[in-house]
């Protein structure tokens, strides 16, 4: 063989043990190039057989992955030795040895190895390696080994007795230990504090797998300091029949001195001791069965089939209780050991279920306090009782978001609406109204105990109802509205329910509020509490809006004062009937700053039966001053009756006026052409429907128009306007009569003046004085003038004697009345009137006037007047008359501004006039007289 093939065989070999056994770094890349791919094999396992490069490389590397993070190290121990078959044959036999891990965990192996390799395509490859662990027990003594295996047999014989007996051990404190793991995770799985009658049911069943012998119960008790009573938390087996370890299970509150038994459990906790025995028999055992048949009967009447006549009862105690294991034969000491062991193991579960206790009640104390505050909030909102509905609703949404056991619904009383029947809002099932509701009591104590214990103020109470009481109830109660257009479903649901009925009721001053359960189940102490808490929130937040409401009221009382003393000062202060419209004016901006209804227009109606007209002073819709307007007294439907009611004294009358009805009214009071439609009240705009009110009083009535009808608050404020409006007319009115009475007593005295002097007449050139003192006189009766003239009619001339506004302007004029008459509108109305005494005024444009004037300036004596008082007459825009005629004289009044004459200065002119005719005529008869 060539040198460069022997080289290339001596790789090809180190490689191979390299990275098979030799060095565990070893590329695995050498397996590709020194291994062929239908290489075969065996390893020291028996499961490493091999059939391609594929499967050696798993083996490699299944190998290197156990040896990982461990010492190992392998030594060949035999030289480089190939037998050559032929030139391209190798075959090496080797001996290997390893060390595996360090200190006590060391142990080695002597590996035999048989290699083979083969020359191929230029260079060696192994086809076969062979690896085995040789026995260094055997020998040629014992060829087949047989003493050996009989030794091996005694070994494993021994061997397997001995673990035998160890793993039944190991087996039944797994057992235990599972047990009481189960124990344990069923503990710390609680996740709320009733849970704690899972572990104790869990603990009786663990228990009775164990081995426990007529196991009857387990059972946890809770103690609280210085309480009377104890909780306990039990799982009974359900039937002494029972092979499946069933189990009933539930919480029961027992007193401590209910019996000897219970004294000798209390005792032995709050004694200290860790562990006690009782044994129960005799009149021990029958007064503890007495106790259980009143707090657990369900119990006892499986127990009482057939009771045991010992019991033991075996305690032991934890912190804040005791775990008690119920049996019929007295507990082995493994048992004990158990639930010792069992206690041991609860008592951490139970500071998790002591937190659980802490964190639950914060939660539900949370819960809680948010449905208070819910309550809170929706009851403080309240503006007005008839939202009373959504607080009920409020209320009833939370009790049962509390989970509650509210079975047909949940109420609220004010008590001061409570007389002869139940007045109440409600919520839920047949409770469910949009409105407060009066419940009819029948004669029957299902209601009328109810209303005696509210108005007895009893605080808090519950009743108790059977079936047939409730369906006696029920019965009448759904033939009554709006009970009785429920639907026949939710009828049928009430009245099948089972069970009887109870009511729990909390009476506080102002309010009341109680919840019902149609099945008859009485409501805990925790529910009633809650019931009392939300009560106590919404009495409280009920006393806040009467505070309010009682504030509320002096606000709107005062805002309602202020409005009354506007409207009475307004009112107080007129002088004459005209300024009514600055008083409508006035009461529509007082009127809507109350918010009086959605108002139109309003304002003030005066009454005239003797002309059967209506002297209105009205706003416009948007509360500015309308003109004043007459209004037919009668004449159709809404007209009459509106008549009528002012007639009878009606304080206050409502008519409401839409379609036909209204349309017919407006084209009533448009034909009696008694008020300016298009600018006033048009079809098109008043509102349809509108409501009419009318404040009565005994001269008119304040009047108003709605476009709604108006609530009972509004309509006795309107009553109080219309009663401070009708007070302070009827001064004004008395006002208006003592002025007239004094302005009267003035008249007189001027006219007596006029009429003095006018009698001490001696000549007829005194007229000037009499028509200036009659000047000044009418002057000082607030009557405005330009110039005062006595005209006495001759019959072939008119003597005018005229007193100006200046005296200078004091003249006695002739002029002939044929030339007053060509032409002259002035001279006409004079021809016309005087003859037939008629008085009369009219206003005269410029051009009459100074066409008139212009005839006097050329044919009278009124042509030798100062030039300048010419200019001033003829330069005036109007010529205003008022003129009074008695007899051939007239007292004529004038002015040159279009000052429209008041009928009382009409009447004044008249009466002055009287007085010079009678003066004058006196005068004519003495001079005559003295002639003669």
């Amino acid at each position: 063989m060539k040198h460069e093939k022997k080289a290339l065989l001596k790789t090809a070999y180190q490689r191979v043990l390299d990275v098979t056994l030799l060095d565990v770094k070893a590329p695995l890349k050498w397996i590709d190039g020194y291994v062929a791919e239908n290489v075969t094999g065996r390893g020291t396992a028996s499961d490493e057989t091999f059939y391609s490069r594929a499967d050696y490389k798993k083996i490699i590397v299944n190998s290197r992955r156990q040896s990982r993070n461990i010492a190992f190290h392998a030594k060949l121990l035999t030289r480089y030795a190939p037998k050559l078959t032929n030139s391209d044959i190798a075959v090496f036999y080797d001996e290997v040895f390893v060390t595996i891990g360090k200190g006590k965990q060391q142990h080695h192996l002597h590996l035999s190895v048989s290699t083979t390799f083969t020359y191929q395509n230029n260079r060696w490859q192994l086809i076969n390696l062979h690896a085995s662990l040789p026995d260094p027990a055997s020998n040629s003594a014992d060829t087949f080994h047989l003493d050996e295996a009989n030794q091996r047999l005694r070994l494993l014989e021994e061997k397997v007795a001995e673990k035998t007996a160890a793993l039944v051990a190991k087996n039944r404190d797994l057992a235990i230990e599972a047990a009481l793991e189960k124990v344990r995770a069923r503990a710390m799985s609680m996740h709320k504090s009733s849970e704690l009658i899972e572990v104790a049911n869990t603990m009786r069943e663990q228990l009775s797998k164990l081995g426990q012998h007529q196991l009857e119960a387990f059972v946890i008790n809770l103690y609280t300091k210085g309480a009377s009573t104890h909780q306990s938390w039990y799982a009974f087996r359900h039937s002494r029949k029972n092979t499946e370890q069933k189990s009933v299970t539930g919480i029961a509150t027992q007193v401590n001195d209910s019996c000897k038994l219970m004294q000798e459990v209390v005792q032995s906790y709050f004694s200290g001791k860790r562990e006690t025995l009782l044994v129960v028999r005799g009149r021990k055992l029958s007064d503890w069965y007495r106790v259980l048949s009143k707090a657990i009967p369900t119990i006892w009447n499986e127990i009482k089939k057939n009771p045991y006549p010992v019991n033991y009862w075996n305690l032991t105690s934890f912190s804040g209780g005791a775990m008690l294991m119920v049996t019929a034969e007295p507990p082995t000491a493994e048992a004990k050991r158990i639930q010792r062991r069992c206690t041991e193991v609860f008592d951490l579960a139970f500071r998790r279920f002591q937190d659980l206790q802490k964190a639950e009640a914060q939660a539900r104390e949370a819960q809680i306090q948010l449905a208070l505050e819910r309550v809170r909030a929706k009851s403080l909102a309240m503006h007005h009782t008839s939202e009373l509905q959504q607080i009920i609703y409020t209320v009833h949404h939370e009790l049962l978001h509390l989970n509650i056991s509210v079975v047909g619904g949940s109420f609220i009383v004010l008590n001061k609406d409570i007389k002869d029947e139940l007045v109440c809002w409600g919520a839920g099932g047949t409770a469910n109204t949009l409105e407060e509701v009066r419940i009819p009591d029948f004669n029957l104590r299902f209601c009328t105990d109810l209303i005696t214990g509210i108005k007895q103020g009893r605080g808090f109470f519950i009743e108790e109802f059977s079936q047939q009481e409730k369906l006696q109830y029920f019965k009448k109660l759904f033939k009554q509205q709006p009970w009785s257009s429920i639907s026949a479903k939710q009828k049928n649901e009430t009245l099948s329910t089972l069970g009887g009925y109870t009511r729990s009721v909390v009476v506080l001053k102002h309010t009341s509020l109680f919840i019902i359960n149609h099945h008859g189940r009485k409501f805990t102490d925790e529910e009633n509490s809650i019931l009392q808490r939300i009560a106590n929130v919404f009495e409280q937040a009920y006393t806040r809006f009467l505070d309010l409401q009682k504030a509320e009221a002096q606000a709107r009382e005062a805002e309602i004062e202020l409005a009354l003393e506007r409207v009475r000062a307004r009112t107080m202060a007129m002088q004459k009937s005209e300024e009514l419209k600055e008083a409508a004016t006035l009461l529509y901006k007082e009127l809507s700053s109350l918010n009086i209804g959605n108002l139109f227009n309003c304002g003030y109606v005066l009454v005239d039966e003797k002309n059967k007209l209506q002297h209105a002073w009205m706003t416009h819709q948007d509360g500015t001053i309308r003109e004043s307007h007459n209004m037919p007294l009668v004449g159709d439907k809404i007209m009459n009756e509106r008549y009528a009611h002012w007639k009878k004294g009606t304080r206050l009358l409502k008519q409401k006026a839409e379609g036909k009805t209204l349309r017919s009214h407006l084209a009533f009071v448009a034909k009696a052409n008694t008020i300016n439609v298009s600018r006033g009240t048009s079809a098109a705009k008043l509102p349809d429907p509108v409501f009419f009110y009318s404040g009565n009083f005994p001269d008119g009535y304040l009047h108003v128009l709605s476009r709604e009808q108006l609530c009972e608050e509004s309509e006795s404020i309107l009553l109080r306007f219309t009663t401070v409006f009708e007070q302070t007319y009827t001064r004004f009115l008395d006002l208006q009569k003592a002025e007239a009475q004094a302005r009267e007593a003035i008249i007189e005295n001027a006219i007596e003046k006029v009429r003095s002097r006018s009698l001490a007449m001696h000549r007829s050139e005194e007229i000037m004085d009499v028509a200036s003192l009659v000047a000044d006189k009418l002057k000082e009766l607030h009557v405005q003038m330009d110039a005062c003239t006595i005209l006495i009619f001759h019959e072939n001339n008119t003597e005018y004697w005229i007193a100006g506004s200046e005296a200078s302007y004091t003249h006695k004029f002739l002029t002939k009345p044929e030339r007053m008459i060509e032409g002259s509108a002035v001279a006409s109305d004079f021809a016309k009137y005087q003859p037939v005494g008629q008085n009369y005024t009219r206003c005269y444009n410029k051009k009459e006037k100074n066409q008139h004037w212009k005839y006097l300036f050329r044919y009278s004596d009124f042509k030798n007047i100062p030039v300048s008082r010419k200019q001033f007459i003829l330069h005036q825009p109007v010529y205003n008359l008022s003129v009074a005629f008695s007899g051939d004289i007239s007292l004529t009044i004038m002015r040159y501004q279009p000052i429209e004459y008041t009928e009382a200065e009409n009447q004044l002119i008249n009466r002055f006039a009287k007085v010079f005719a009678q003066a004058y005529t006196r005068f004519s008869d003495l001079q005559k007289a003295e002639a003669q």
